[in-house]
């Protein structure tokens, strides 16, 4: 940001205020926070605009839930302790086990 001609009114340089780059690139927004902050809500109104919205958690659930593609890999880094009779993950053993284990988030990912 700079000034212009020596008042106090700011402006960018190079970039107008709706993110226009000189091509027909779409914005691009990464929406991050702790739980509860709101993300999901923001992700909805931006939704609601016009926005496609591409839900990180969602896509994580769908690949993870039974049949999906990435039990096979948790299953032989992990073993089969963190799946029920029915062949479902324990998400919340799985998260457990990876935020307490650096080695383990960096294979999860």
């Amino acid at each position: 940001m700079a000034k212009s001609n020596g008042d106090s009114h700011l402006h960018n340089q190079g970039e107008d205020r709706g993110g226009n780059h000189g091509d027909n690139r779409p914005l691009l927004i990464g929406i991050t926070g702790p739980i509860g902050c709101g993300k999901s809500n923001v992700g909805r109104v931006l939704g609601e605009l016009g926005g496609t919205v591409i839900d990180a958690d969602a896509l994580a659930r769908a690949a993870t839930a039974p049949g999906g593609p990435a039990l096979a890999e948790i299953r032989e880094r992990f073993g089969g302790a963190l799946f029920d009779a029915r062949g479902e993950l324990d998400r919340a053993g799985l998260a457990a086990i990876v935020f307490e284990d650096a080695a383990a988030l960096t294979d999860l990912e």
